[in-house]
């Protein structure tokens, strides 16, 4: 990093992109919340392919300053994605490359200043509705970096050094310098978990308990990855791994049941063997004689006959 006689950094020359509405102050408080909001989500898109190391955010009242640190080439390139992004809003666009260093404002604290910074919000604010008005010093700046072959190795230089500068608190350049402060990062919006647990259990984010539901509804939680649990006495607990983005919202619905027990197996006989045959001896019995008819009468004149010829009658 350059230093100066003092100890403190040497400005350095970048790119500056200025974004801004046409008749912004012009308008209504709430016409101006809705551009506002709208410039802010148009940047972001724009900024993309450039990596946080590589640009400062700056903020105005009414316009967004980026310091590109990866030189003209990238900022045209910036410029025109922003204008690509703002469709029908009234965007109007300043580029220049002059000088930036750091300064202490005694209200906003550290901020970045230079003629380079001044010169593009003066140029956005000419321009009209979808226009990119350029310096000419930037289009100097950006027809060198095209041909010339150590433009990478220049360009390196100037973004250690100016990423360096803005960390610092450097001294002022002047009182017709214009200062404006880094952009805070947007704050981080946090996910919502909402229950709706059947009939009361205890919930756990984290392994960290946070309350009975009900009377717990809902809870804030940050975006990403969280172990969720919920327990209710013997029950078998509620156990979920889940993952939420920022603003994102999850109802966790559960119902704690009694399980009941299984049927009793159906009763079954014995089953009955069979039975084993055993055999009988059958004695057979002599064959009887068909009864004859007997002529008693006939039979006892016989045997009366024969008596008295015995007997000489």
């Amino acid at each position: 990093m350059t230093q100066t006689n003092g100890g403190a950094a040497a400005p350095v020359r970048a790119s500056v992109v200025v974004l801004g509405m046409a008749d912004f102050a012009h308008r209504r408080a709430g016409e101006q919340a809705t551009l506002r909001a709208q410039l802010e989500a148009l940047t972001g898109v724009a900024l993309q392919p450039l990596a946080p190391a590589h640009r400062i955010v700056l903020d105005a009242d009414d316009a967004l300053a980026v310091a590109v640190l990866e030189g003209p080439i990238a900022a045209m390139a910036l410029a025109e994605r922003a204008r690509a992004a703002a469709g029908e809003l009234p965007l109007r666009v300043g580029v220049d490359y002059g000088h930036l260093a750091g300064v202490e404002d005694a209200e906003r604290g550290p901020c970045l200043a230079g003629d380079g910074l001044d010169s593009a919000l003066a140029l956005a604010e000419q321009a009209d509705p979808g226009a990119i008005l350029v310096a000419s010093r930037f289009r100097a700046a950006l027809e060198a970096s095209t041909a010339a072959a150590g433009a990478a190795r220049a360009q390196r230089r100037w973004r250690m050094t100016l990423f360096a500068a803005a960390a610092s608190v450097l001294v002022a350049l002047g009182a017709g310098a214009r200062a404006l402060r880094p952009l805070p990062a947007p704050p981080i919006r946090p996910a919502l978990l909402q229950f709706d647990i059947k009939p009361h259990g205890e919930v756990y984010v984290d392994g960290k308990m946070k309350g009975p539901t009900p009377p717990l509804v809902q809870i804030e939680v940050t975006p990403g990855p969280h172990t969720l649990e919920v327990r209710n006495g013997a029950f078998a607990p509620l156990q979920l791994e889940v993952t939420l983005a920022a603003a994102e919202q999850m109802t966790i619905r559960h119902e704690f049941v009694a399980l009941k027990p299984p049927p009793a197996p159906a009763h079954k006989k014995p089953k009955k063997e069979p039975r084993k045959e055993t055999r009988k001896e059958v004695r057979k019995q002599p064959k009887k004689e068909p009864k004859q008819n007997v002529d008693w009468g006939k039979n006892i004149k016989s045997d009366f006959d024969n008596a008295r010829r015995k007997l000489g009658f």
